[in-house]
């Protein structure tokens, strides 16, 4: 039976930072540092109005996709360090990048790695997500539909950097609000009770979220077939809890929440080796899009080899030819 769920949800449901991967264990003991008050997210005016709260949510996945690879920082490089950590891919020799050779030994420490990397940065993230689900909670004004997939798409996305953090770093502390104060000094949760965040926010964003694909606007569905899948929906909530469930060993949970999406056949299923990183393909259950003019993702620009030899622009190999990554999607 394990076997089988890990099967189907390494074939089925990428997620963004690559699934399977054997992520470094590390004892971090620095403090949370989250920002102080001031940053507009805690204007409760950006919460009004539909289109500035679609905005302000809409920032949030702007910073997922922008870091580089080699630098650390949001979740969407993971795919990569953890890759070399794990050896799923070879480190070109000629790279002479200290940090990306520091995860490819195993030979982390504080002179190549820092707070900002995923641990600070990912806390700093979560404080603007729950600055905007309080904001969003209180307000009176916006229209019904667009407030319930904007609670569940920052319910989502919390769950999602929780998910990482807890396996990077095994206990963490769970910071679900905006007190930087009390943030700044919070102990360490147990893994178990940030499971049971990362599942209980993943089943309020299944009831909160829209099944279909929605435009800017957040409340029509694009036209079949012609869907941007840039942000989560119900499916990309129960492909995470899919995944949370087998991480907890909850082998039937699993099952039953990835059939769910499995027998969804209308918007998902395989398609050929040339299609799973193509934009909106249906095998994508939610993809990030691309802040960096010219890099859809970055693992092409750093995966696909030249005909001649990798230089320092080519710096990994992969060890796993028939094994799909994708940081770009679920």
């Amino acid at each position: 039976m394990k076997t089988i769920i890990n099967q189907i949800l390494k074939q089925r449901f990428l997620l963004i930072i690559g699934i399977g991967m054997t992520f470094v264990q590390t004892g971090c003991s620095k403090l949370v540092e989250a920002d102080g008050p001031g940053t507009s997210l805690l204007d409760k005016d950006v919460f009004r109005y539909d289109n500035t709260a679609i905005g302000a949510v809409t920032t949030l996945y702007g910073s997922m996709s922008e870091a580089w690879p080699q630098y650390g920082g949001e979740l969407s490089t993971l795919s990569v360090n953890a890759g070399l950590s794990a050896d799923e891919l070879v480190l070109y020799s000629g790279s002479g990048n200290s940090k990306l050779d520091a995860y490819y030994k195993n030979d982390l420490n504080s002179t190549v790695v820092d707070a900002n990397d995923y641990w600070g940065t990912a806390y700093k993230s979560m404080y603007r997500v729950n600055a905007a689900l309080e904001g969003i909670t209180a307000s009176e004004s916006l229209t019904p539909a667009v407030k319930n997939q904007l609670l569940g798409e920052l319910k989502f996305m919390r769950a999602f950097y929780y998910f990482y953090l807890v396996n990077l770093y095994g206990d963490v502390p769970l910071i679900l609000g905006t007190n930087y104060a009390v943030n700044a000094v919070a102990p360490r949760s147990s893994r178990q009770v940030v499971y049971q965040q990362i599942i209980n926010d993943l089943k309020d964003a299944q009831s909160l979220l829209s099944e279909n694909y929605l435009n800017a606007d957040l409340l029509t569905p694009y036209p079949n077939g012609n869907e941007e899948r840039v942000r989560p929906t119900k499916w990309a909530a129960t492909a995470l809890l899919a995944r949370t469930y087998l991480y907890t060993g909850d082998w039937a949970n699993a099952e039953t929440q990835s059939t769910i999406v499995l027998d969804n056949v209308s918007q998902f299923e395989l398609g050929t080796l040339n299609t799973p990183f193509l934009k909106n393909n249906k095998e994508a259950i939610w993809q990030l899009q691309p802040v960096n003019k010219g890099f859809n993702a970055m693992e092409g620009y750093f995966f696909v080899l030249p005909l001649t030899a990798p230089t320092g622009s080519n710096l990994f190999i992969s060890m796993r030819h028939c094994y799909r990554v994708s940081m770009q999607q679920i």
